[in-house]
This record gives C-alpha cells, structure tokens and sequence, in this order.
C-alpha cells in the first residue's frame, strides 16, 4: 500500500518490518528523507494499516502483512494552540507527482491513500464532483487525471473526507473513482458523525472511529 502524508516512523517497533521505500515529495528537501513528524500522522495511517500488535494486541493494524510504501507529501505540522487548524501549505504539482511515481513502481500498490483534502470553491448540492467545468484551472483535472490512471492500472484509491462535519465536498474524496472514508464516534443512545470527516452523498464508507 501507498500512503501520501507526512511521512514515517520506521524506528516505531509497530512499524519497523513493513516499510516497502518511500520518498520526498517536498520541495527542496532531501528526497530520500521520508521520516515523520512533529505530528506523525502519516505514522498513525500507516499504524492503523500494518501495525504489528507487538505492544497491545488491540492495536494491530487492519492488514499487519502489508508493506508501506511512503509518499512524503506534508511536513506533519501541528496545529495552532488551541485549534485543529495547521499552516500546511497544500502543493498540487507536488500532489500529482506523488500520485504519478505510485505507477512507476516495479511493484504497483495494492492501495494508494491520500491523506489530504481541497475544498473546491464551488460547493455543489451533493454527488460527486467530476464535473471539472465547476472549477477554475488546470489543477483539479491533472489531479482528476492521475487518479484516473490509477484506477485504470487497477489501483484502489482512498481518500478521507475531510476534518469538518459538514455536508460539503472535499476532494479528491468526492471524486467517482475514489473509495472515500468518513468517521462517526458512538455517543450514549445516539450516534453522531464525528468532527473528524464531512458527510453526504458521494462518501462510500464510514467507519467507527472509537
């Protein structure tokens, strides 16, 4: 599997025996530095995945014999004090070549994750949002178009749906040829979505996320 995000931690021992290669997308860093941090997300996608359960056995990842194959694409920034907002600066050129070098592996992934989310300006009444003519440049299809090709190599193709409970599309989550994956947390009698993943009609999964 192929995760996109803030790198990974190959020192954690949940980690260590699944790392496939990886590289930096960054612009002007060191392209075979992919370690994560200070907010190791793209360490707890990864974990969620392949953890081994060596610590706890309640915490072995879905598939623990997979390998990860790391696409840096974020600095793991951590958030302002007091918010759930970072000052991640998001990078399309940086984003397609990422999703691009996914097919010039020897070995294509099974899976590639893209741990990221736009907001187009353009909020739609719902559905997915192939429909390109909605928003301005040339960005949204090159991206479109990678993860098209992706999905023609038959590669699968997840993205999370965003930080915000709102009804609103995120991409590239909302696209047709993307699985996108949203969260709800169980409250006593009640289930509610969780802030963690915007909600409406083009989302394929949620998932508990407690």
């Amino acid at each position: 599997m192929a995760v996109l995000d803030s790198g990974y931690d190959n020192g954690h021992i949940e980690l260590s025996n699944s790392l496939a290669g990886g590289k930096n997308f960054i612009k002007g860093a060191d392209p075979t530095n992919f370690s994560d941090g200070p907010n190791y997300h793209g360490s707890g996608v990864a974990g969620m995945i392949t953890a081994d359960g060596i610590n706890d056995p309640k915490s072995k990842g879905s598939a623990p014999s997979a390998t990860i194959l790391v696409g840096k694409i974020m600095q793991g920034i951590l958030p302002s004090p007091g918010t759930t907002t970072t000052t991640e600066v998001m990078d399309f050129d940086r984003d397609i070549d990422a999703l691009g070098w996914g097919l010039k592996q020897n070995s294509l992934p099974d899976v590639v994750n893209l741990s990221y989310r736009l907001e187009p300006t353009q909020i739609l009444d719902g559905g997915y949002c192939d429909d390109l003519t909605k928003f301005p440049g040339k960005h949204y299809e090159l991206l479109k178009r990678r993860i098209d090709d992706l999905r023609n190599n038959g590669i699968i193709v997840v993205a999370g749906t965003g930080n915000y409970p709102e009804e609103k599309p995120t991409l590239p989550a909302w696209f047709y040829n993307v699985q996108s994956i949203g969260g709800y947390t169980t409250v006593p009698e009640t289930i509610h979505i969780i802030r963690l993943g915007s909600y409406g009609k083009a989302i394929d999964l949620i998932a508990p996320f407690n």
